[in-house]
């Protein structure tokens, strides 16, 4: 049987405006934006929003400056996820999808908020991501929002879903740092534990 498609729910989208989250079109089952000027008409308004999300497409938001200070914490390697609730700052705003539960953490900072990736320096794969503005200060990078569907056909939804707690960057930035670390220590040296990382 063909695939179903339904759209977006118009009361998730509107959600999503009255959070300051710049919304763009993705396409289905992808994290590709539609079209080649995404960055620069993000959607910002009730009616724009339930119009622009109609049909087979996924929800995404505009990162960094754009969506007022929005910064996605990104965890990619089973280790940093293994840790983060005990490394990150607490945030009501957390999401993911079945294979990598609790994957993505949303914050908001005052200020630019620049993007940093943190990556095993041996294998060269991510470890996880702090996501936000451009290195010039501009916005750049998006994220997949519940409501939409993987690439690998598995729903994206909230776990807890609320506003984003407001932090300093310097903070969140330490914090995500000290993740990093210590998902190498325990990727490399299992069993080792570091009292000063694994207390917040």
């Amino acid at each position: 049987m063909p695939e179903q498609h339904t759209d977006p729910p118009a009361n998730l989208v509107r959600n999503y405006v009255g959070r300051d989250f710049a919304l763009v079109r993705v396409h289905h089952k992808s994290k590709r934006p539609i079209g080649l000027q995404w960055q620069k008409s993000p959607i910002t308004t009730e009616h724009s929003a339930i119009e622009a999300f109609r049909g087979p497409v996924n929800i995404g938001v505009l990162l960094g400056s754009a969506s007022k200070g929005l910064i996605d914490v990104d965890i990619d390697s089973p280790e940093a996820q293994k840790f983060a609730d005990t490394l990150l700052p607490w945030t009501k705003s957390i999401f993911g999808r079945k294979s990598k539960p609790r994957s993505h953490r949303l914050y908001r900072v005052k200020g630019t908020a620049p993007t940093e990736k943190f990556v095993d320096p041996i294998t060269g794969t991510t470890l996880l991501e702090l996501r936000g503005d451009k290195a010039d200060g501009t916005s750049g990078f998006q994220t997949v929002l519940p409501g939409s569907i993987h690439e690998s056909g598995e729903p994206i939804e909230w776990e807890e879903d609320d506003f984003p707690t407001v932090i300093g960057y310097e903070e969140l930035s330490k914090s995500v740092t000290r993740l990093a670390m210590r998902a190498l220590i325990e990727r490399y040296c299992p069993g080792i534990t570091d009292p000063a990382q694994d207390v917040r």
